[in-house]
């Protein structure tokens, strides 16, 4: 399930392989691939899917729009010219007041120096957010064990 995760964060980039095969990033890359609309249309499709061949849409549909979404942020958040939220309706680029993110600037090339700090900034985003879902969880099962063994405790005393 990890690596379908992942696989589905970087499914919004996919026209950067367009753009760099054709030369013209700036034509193909963020454009309508990394808006909310078609992470919604991409993740019903991905809830089909999951549905068709595992019986189960919810959690493919979650996952699927949880991860384009969270890759969307990032690409709001990152240094650009900044992401398309209201197309079709508008092709107004939405830029926030600060950017958290360096990005990747095709300019120097694919293999860049500069692209170290783009990686470190996103490894340390990745781990912020999954050290948060793991004390969550954490937090969550210890919750739930402290219920049971109360429950436990509960019924011992009257049986």
């Amino acid at each position: 399930m990890v690596w379908a995760g992942v696989a589905l964060s970087l499914l919004p980039d996919v026209d950067a392989v367009v753009g760099l095969l054709l030369g013209d990033m700036g034509r193909y890359h963020n454009q309508m691939m990394c808006t909310p609309l078609f992470a919604l249309i991409f993740s019903i499709v991905t809830g089909l899917a999951g549905w068709h061949w595992r019986g189960a849409f919810r959690p493919w549909f979650i996952l699927a729009f949880c991860c384009y979404l969270l890759h969307i942020t990032l690409d709001f958040f990152t240094h650009g010219r900044g992401i398309m939220l209201l197309w079709p309706l508008s092709e107004e680029r939405f830029r926030p007041p600060f950017t958290i993110f360096y990005g990747v600037h095709w300019s120097d090339g694919l293999f860049s120096s500069r692209h170290i700090w783009t990686a470190l900034t996103e490894i340390a985003t990745f781990a912020a957010v999954w050290l948060l879902l793991a004390l969550y969880v954490y937090l969550r099962e210890r919750r739930t064990s402290t219920r049971q063994r109360a429950a436990a405790d509960i019924t011992s005393r009257h049986p």
